[in-house]
């Protein structure tokens, strides 16, 4: 009997234990719908207690009375520390304490209400204390998770200056104005033919950007060609009637549509896909010559070809500060962070929680840009 009593006893310890697990889980599983935070989180392990330790006292006794009686003392436990709790934080420290004591009572007190008193008092002592427990070693691991981050400054290697042909480009002058520090800009084929015209020269094999220089400013463009097709919903007054033979001879607008007939249910909104220049070119040639309304197979349809620039502002610190190799010897985490962002180009460290505020302080002092050996490096720092 001794030995199973003692079980006993361990199962609510157990259970104590897994509700503050599980309400942390759950808080967690929700995406944040349930994101609790301070108090709230405490209160509501608390009462995941209170079910864990109903369930597991009706599991115990099998007496629905019993267990109702210590639904209710569960309750009642909770209420008292809330109110406790709001007036003084100590009291998550001194209630356990109180409730052990009030557990030691309940063995010598022979009443109706002792056992389920008893069980609800350990089950609760237990989850407060490791409430306590993963709250300090969150903060522990808060304090010492701290993160140097460096990268370092690239500026482009291939590059237009139009600081003095800006005029000639509308479009990317109205961009640069909005441009904060990104912007698209609409942009009509021929001036856009201009641009992709001017950039042919400075975009790498692979990229669909080029940079640019206006001033002491860098920007980056990416053209975009798109067409749209929208289903309409009524018959237009002017339309071109085409066959399938006519529209096996423009592929690519083909495809657009049939992408368009998998969204019938859209009726009067537009499908836009984004296309190569050829494919582009193709079916401009389609509108200038039949025009940009068209029937087939009794649906018909109104094609719109849209050019747009999209920019986007390359922003660098104003100042570096030059940092000499002595200097960068006192703060040794952020010394092999700016070594290894100068080969991979950026660098994430561990750092120690004084270096990591020493030098945080120092990077503060100095601007947040650094200068070592030629080249120029952003330091921010982050914890866990």
């Amino acid at each position: 009997m001794p030995s199973l009593r003692r079980g006993i006893y361990t199962l609510f310890v157990a259970l104590g234990v897994l509700s503050v697990l599980v309400s942390l889980y759950v808080s967690s599983l929700t995406g944040g719908i349930l994101h609790f935070e301070g108090p709230s989180q405490l209160y509501f392990a608390l009462l995941i207690c209170s079910i864990l330790t109903t369930i597991g006292l009706y599991a115990y006794k099998r007496s629905f009375l019993l267990t109702l009686i210590g639904f209710a003392i569960s309750i009642v436990i909770l209420l008292i520390f809330i109110v406790l709790f709001s007036l003084h934080p100590l009291a998550l420290f001194l209630f356990p304490l109180l409730l052990v004591l009030i557990a030691v009572i309940t063995i010598f007190r022979d009443h109706p209400y002792s056992l389920p008193l008893r069980i609800v008092s350990i089950t609760f002592a237990v989850a407060l204390v490791s409430f306590v427990v993963f709250l300090s070693w969150g903060a522990y691991m808060h304090y010492h998770s701290k993160i140097i981050y460096v990268e370092k400054i690239q500026y482009p290697e291939s590059y237009i200056d139009l600081t003095d042909e800006l005029d000639e480009y509308p479009s990317i002058k109205r961009a640069i104005t909005y441009a904060n520090p990104k912007t698209s800009i609409k942009v009509n084929f021929e001036e856009l033919s201009k641009i992709e015209e001017i950039g042919t020269n400075y975009t790498k094999t692979g990229d669909n950007y080029f940079y640019i220089k206006v001033g002491d400013n860098y920007y980056k463009i990416f053209s975009i060609k798109a067409v749209g097709v929208r289903k309409l919903d009524y018959v237009p007054e002017n339309y071109s009637k085409i066959s399938e033979a006519n529209l096996k001879l423009y592929p690519s607008l083909k495809e657009i549509m049939s992408t368009a007939e998998e969204y019938k249910r859209l009726r009067n909104t537009s499908v836009y896909i984004a296309i190569p220049s050829q494919k582009f070119h193709e079916i401009r040639d389609f509108v200038k010559s039949r025009g940009n309304v068209i029937e087939f197979n009794g649906d018909y349809y109104e094609i719109r070809i849209e050019c747009s620039i999209y920019l986007e502002k390359i922003e660098y610190p104003s100042k570096c500060v030059k940092v000499s190799e002595e200097k960068l010897s006192e703060y040794p985490t952020l010394k092999r962070a700016i070594d290894l962002a100068s080969k991979n180009e950026k660098a994430v460290l561990n750092a120690p929680p004084e270096e990591w505020s020493k030098t945080m302080k120092f990077i503060k002092e100095i601007g947040g840009c650094i200068e070592v050996n030629g080249n120029c490096y952003t330091v921010r720092f982050m914890t866990v």
